[in-house]
């Protein structure tokens, strides 16, 4: 299995174990955001945790991913995962006790990690190098377009972008 520890590190000499978190997957990436942890958990999806209280970290949703999550950016209540080669799923986070599918980035490669910077999504592709992709801003579809190959949306749903996402 996997999952994540806990550290208070307020002295950095001396690192303490204050709490931890198992999971039935195998750890890959995570992302912090506030007081709640996105676990990329290998064939086991994306789980969302709980840290308000480090002592006592509490599972609050899981995502199972069609492919093998490897790392996680947040921003503006989404959770872009790293899928393998199932590209990168886009899931809104905002009710975090049911992660939803909002709208997926095939892969031409294998999807290693994803970070978010400003209003751009780059994604380490493997095979497929640099992704570059921003989010559509039309009222009437969420989805990611791929600036790096021109690739039309997939996974259109009602639902809005913010205008702009700021790195966490």
């Amino acid at each position: 299995g996997g999952g994540f520890a806990v550290v208070d590190v307020s002295k950095p000499n001396a690192p303490v174990v204050v709490g931890a978190f198992s999971a039935l997957g195998a750890a890959q990436g995570i992302a912090v955001h506030q007081s709640r942890v996105y676990l990329a958990d290998g064939w086991m999806g994306v789980r969302i945790v709980d840290v308000s209280d480090p002592t006592q970290p509490r599972e609050l949703g899981v995502y199972d991913t069609p492919g093998w999550p490897s790392g996680a950016a947040i921003a503006g209540g989404r959770a872009y995962v790293a899928d393998g080669n199932a590209g990168v799923q886009v899931l809104d986070v905002s009710r975090p006790s049911a992660p939803a599918l909002l709208s997926s980035l095939p892969a031409i490669g294998y999807a290693h990690s994803v970070a978010v910077a400003g209003d751009l999504i780059y994604v380490a592709d493997g095979d497929g190098g640099l992704i570059i992709a921003e989010p559509l801003r039309a009222s009437s579809a969420a989805g990611l377009y791929d600036r790096t190959r021109s690739q039309a949306p997939i996974g259109r749903q009602e639902a809005e972008f913010p205008g702009s996402m700021p790195m966490v």
